[in-house]
C-alpha cells in the first residue's frame, strides 16, 4: 500500500463517522461553516469518497431545483 492511500485509512479512523457529518454537509450549503467545521469536513471528504460524492450529489440536486425556480 503506497504512503498516501495509508495516510487517508489512518485519517479515516481517526475521523468523526459519516453520519455525523452528513447534517454538517447539508447545512454548509445554507450557511458558511466556522473554520473548525469546514476544515473538519474538508480532511473527511479528502478520505471518504463516500462521503465526497454524497456532497456532490446534493450540490447538484439542489442547482437542479434552483435552475427550475422550486427553491
Amino acid at each position: 500500500m503506497n504512503f498516501r492511500r495509508s495516510l487517508r485509512h489512518f485519517l479515516l479512523y481517526r475521523q468523526k463517522p459519516c453520519r455525523d457529518l452528513v447534517p454538517l454537509m447539508s447545512e454548509s450549503l445554507d450557511r458558511r461553516l466556522s473554520v473548525r467545521e469546514w476544515l473538519g469536513l474538508r480532511l473527511h471528504l479528502y478520505v471518504c469518497a463516500w462521503c465526497a460524492r454524497y456532497l456532490k450529489q446534493i450540490k447538484f440536486l439542489r442547482s437542479l431545483l434552483r435552475s427550475q425556480s422550486i427553491l
